[in-house]
């Protein structure tokens, strides 16, 4: 509260401030203060519309709170100012899968894969995907990617259990 009590007197001191009004908006979400975050987002975008972090943050507000036609929009429209934004990718991939769109999840997924092959926060996302699609082979094959990038990683070592046991069930 103290902090977002200071960002506020901050932006009445200078209006322009965009870093102020994008931790304020992070405060604002972070306290379940949505209507507020966006708000103050919106206005950010107002003073900056090229500003391509304030639509990221408009986007995570959004999936936050499961307004997910407009999260999908704001994280397209973050990856057209900057195609190589991550977090944006992922998060779409997130809103995609939330939407049933699994296929279209899994092409977001690899397409962070290609510029980061190790990053085994997408590799889970897509062994958990596989698995939701009754691809057992292929998930299988995900977390065995998994634990070799994460040497002691009890959750793929459990899952591959498990696929192994399912594949064995008539």
């Amino acid at each position: 509260e103290e902090a977002t009590r200071e960002y506020e007197r901050i932006i009445t001191l200078d209006p322009e401030n965009r870093e102020a009004r994008l931790f304020l908006a992070t405060l604002y979400a972070q306290q379940k203060r949505y209507p507020k975050a966006i708000r103050t987002v919106q206005e950010l975008l107002r003073l900056d519309p090229h500003l391509v972090v304030g639509y990221y943050y408009l986007g995570r507000i959004y999936l936050e709170t499961n307004r997910l036609p407009d999260a999908k929009k704001e994280f397209l429209r973050v990856l057209t100012m900057d195609p190589k934004f991550i977090p944006a990718m992922f998060d779409l991939g997130v809103t995609l899968e939330r939407e049933h769109q699994y296929s279209r999840a899994l092409s977001m997924y690899r397409r962070i894969l290609r510029a980061h092959p190790r990053n085994s926060k997408v590799w889970t996302s897509i062994a958990r995907l596989y698995l939701i699609m009754n691809r057992y082979g292929d998930a299988q094959n995900a977390f065995l990617k998994i634990k070799e990038l994460e040497r002691n990683d009890p959750a793929a070592d459990l899952n591959i259990s498990l696929i192994c046991l399912e594949q064995k069930l008539p």
